[in-house]
């Protein structure tokens, strides 16, 4: 399931370096829309996406939230009304 649209706005997110000298995505990674509310946030884990990663409103409900372990995608949750409706995987 990919994430429903793409956002205009910034990002953060920690970088490391790794043993060959390449710059990954490691940690705390945020992005903010134009009203620099947070639009998207999740963890990176050797530059790969790590534990839950949520998609939110502009108000910051949860819209989509996705779980993932070492870069793979092991359940969502599409929320209706601040609830969670269907879960997958």
């Amino acid at each position: 399931m990919d994430w429903p649209y793409r956002f205009k706005g910034d990002q953060t997110c920690f970088q490391k370096e790794t043993k060959d000298g390449k710059q990954v995505n490691h940690g705390e990674y945020r992005q903010y829309d134009q009203d620099k509310n947070i639009v998207l946030e999740g963890m990176f884990l050797n530059g790969k996406k790590h534990g839950v990663w949520v998609e939110k409103d502009a108000k910051g409900n949860p819209v989509l939230e996705k779980t993932f372990k070492k870069g793979v995608e092991i359940g969502s949750k599409i929320y209706q009304n601040h609830n969670p409706a269907r879960i997958t995987k």
